[in-house]
């Protein structure tokens, strides 16, 4: 395994759990990271739509309890194992507009030698949001939120490169009480290395849809940061390849497998949107930041 030491301490105050607190529980549906000292987020459009809420009226906002959970040091106190947590509200959200929209598909594929083309049409739309997360104004100190550096790769990366994520794969679930139940809390983004096995439809391609990593990927990981080791971010997880397995049953003694009920099991390819298919509202937003 690669040695991602400084690029995860690096990346790791930028890094929130994104979920919702209700009724004393925190629950973590997925991950971003910041990419402005002003509180914007990076995530994927899935987690984002996890913490809308239709209100009575019918409208759909989002939810009540819609956070963005921040782990970070006490400066005051570092004896303590759990030093610092901070809830930061999701207040808005951008979601960037689907660029094929009232576009046709290409009439005429290409032809390839000996294949015969059966359909064509387009990349999916890109699975990315932007959230801001209200920063706290009431503390006696200052959350150290640290900006990532997005570098714009796409075509010209290279297959094989070591690169890393960083988030919460399994959830992070808090219960206010715990009863006489012991539970591993986690409290702390997950660092996860591997490499780019692939790009994906094929290499070389201008604007290429995904990067195919080879890491094992859980829907946690959902908005975490693939970075290289300087710390530069170069994509965005959003996928993992998923294998159905029919459920089984324990009933006095036998086991019975259904025929009808499946779960999907990540087998250990995740998906990854490449930086050069963020948004250029992103990176016009971190320039105007730079300036600022």
């Amino acid at each position: 395994m690669s040695d991602f030491r400084k690029a995860y301490e690096k990346i790791r105050p930028a890094i929130v759990g994104l979920g919702i607190s209700a009724s004393g529980e925190i629950d973590i549906l997925g991950t971003g990271f910041f990419y402005t000292k002003q509180g914007h987020i990076i995530t994927n459009r899935h987690v984002f739509e996890c913490l809308l809420a239709t209100k009575a009226n019918g409208e759909v906002g989002i939810a009540r309890g819609a956070s963005a959970w921040v782990i970070f040091p006490h400066p005051t106190d570092a004896n303590h194992a759990i030093t610092g947590m901070a809830a930061l509200p999701v207040i808005s959200a951008v979601v960037p507009p689907n660029p094929f929209e009232g576009l046709s598909a290409v009439p005429d594929p290409p032809l390839f030698r000996n294949l015969e083309p059966i359909a064509a049409g387009f990349p999916e739309e890109a699975d990315i949001a932007i959230l801001e997360a209200r920063l706290p104004t009431d503390l006696d100190f200052e959350v150290p939120i640290s900006p990532v550096e997005i570098r714009r790769v796409g075509s010209e990366f290279e297959i094989g490169t070591p690169v890393a994520i960083l988030g919460y794969p399994g959830g992070l679930s808090v219960p206010t009480s715990r009863g006489s139940i012991v539970r591993s809390l986690q409290m702390t983004p997950l660092l996860q290395a591997g490499s780019v096995a692939g790009v994906l439809p094929f290499p070389s391609i201008p604007n290429p849809e995904a990067f195919v990593l080879d890491m094992y990927i859980t829907p946690g990981s959902s908005g975490s940061p693939v970075f290289l080791q300087d710390g530069a971010v170069i994509g965005l997880v959003f996928a993992t390849r998923l294998r159905s397995w029919p459920l089984s049953r324990v009933e006095s003694g036998v086991v019975t497998t259904s025929e009808t009920e499946f779960i999907g099991v990540p087998n250990s390819l995740g998906l990854a949107l490449p930086s050069a298919r963020f948004p250029e509202g992103v990176y016009k937003h971190i320039r105007a930041n730079e300036a600022g």
